[in-house]
């Protein structure tokens, strides 16, 4: 997989990199995650010579192939089509096989690198599936939102949205996050089941303390089908601990509002894992020097509050 130049190639003169290098494979589609921290390509290989669906994670600069996945039970035949859901959790990939006759669209759930991907439609005679991709329907949807934003006051985010029409519609299950990646269930909002008319809903979340917090809805049916709003950024302006610079190189400058408060910091890779600690009284300083481009987060306690906030070393 190559890059081109950085960022939008929108100016003459940008070089083509190699961004993921594969040392063996035949690579078809590919799905990067928003962040470039992961990356599923699907390989046409035969399985017993690597093929499928390999996942690809990098740390700093440095790509890596985790696992990758087989096309189901019993197939030899690697994978070509290939896009994926970012926002289920886990992600969930689709993919075309690489069969030559009636050969498949296959689903996985990425809980780990032993599941075991689903068939979900097979080629008929003289059809071949390649490629897969997601398209807007044609059909009526059965809850119209029309609006929903958020907003932050007294570390209470009052949550509003409306909708115009509704059909079979058993409510609203309120998610959050606090890195715009992974959301957590917080509460269920009954809905109206049918209606022509506008409806208004509501949810207070309570005691919110992080600098920036990301909500979404996901709208249930009565028959189980799903679906999701756009995500709302909440930043909480009402914060005094300031965090320097953002992306950084070789420090991090952590202040309070006064000289006495204490401040305790931690810093974390984009697995988790605690990477760095440090506390002081006003301010904190961390030498980054040691540690590799990347995504990292931070959080930071000042004994009344609580921010975590993603930061990139260059």
């Amino acid at each position: 997989i190559w890059k081109l130049g950085n960022g939008a190639p929108t100016n003459s003169g940008n070089v083509a990199t190699i961004y993921i290098a594969m040392p063996l494979g035949s690579p078809y589609g590919f799905a990067m995650r928003f962040d470039s921290t992961v990356c599923y390509i699907a390989d046409d290989r035969a399985v017993a010579s690597g093929g499928g669906i390999q996942k690809w994670t990098r740390s700093g600069s440095t790509w890596t192939l985790a696992y990758t996945f087989g096309t189901g039970v019993g197939s030899t035949v690697g994978a070509r089509g290939l896009a994926v859901n970012w926002t289920t959790t886990p992600p969930t990939i689709f993919a075309t096989t690489a069969e030559a006759t009636l050969n498949r669209i296959i689903r996985i759930n990425d809980t780990s690198s032993s599941v075991t991907p689903i068939t979900i439609a097979t080629s008929v005679a003289n059809t071949i599936f390649r490629g897969v991709s997601y398209t807007p329907g044609t059909t009526t949807l059965p809850v119209v939102l029309n609006s929903f934003n958020g907003k932050i006051e007294n570390e209470i985010v009052n949550l509003n949205w409306s909708t115009s029409s509704e059909k079979n519609n058993k409510g609203f299950e309120v998610e959050r996050s606090i890195n715009g990646v992974d959301f957590e269930n917080i509460a269920f909002v009954k809905g109206a089941g049918n209606s022509n008319k506008v409806m208004n809903y509501s949810y207070s979340d309570e005691n919110v303390k992080a600098e920036v917090v990301y909500y979404r809805l996901k709208q249930i049916d009565f028959d189980g089908q799903f679906d999701y709003s756009k995500v709302v950024t909440v930043k909480n302006d009402e914060l005094s601990i300031f965090i320097t610079p953002n992306p950084f190189t070789d420090q991090i400058s952590i202040n309070g509002s006064t000289s006495d408060e204490l401040i305790s910091v931690e810093l974390m890779d984009i697995s988790g894992k605690l990477k760095m600690t440090a506390s002081s009284n006003g301010s904190v300083a961390i030498d980054t020097r040691t540690l590799e481009q990347g995504i990292y987060f931070i959080r930071v306690n000042n004994g009344e509050k609580v921010i975590v906030k993603r930061i990139i070393k260059n």
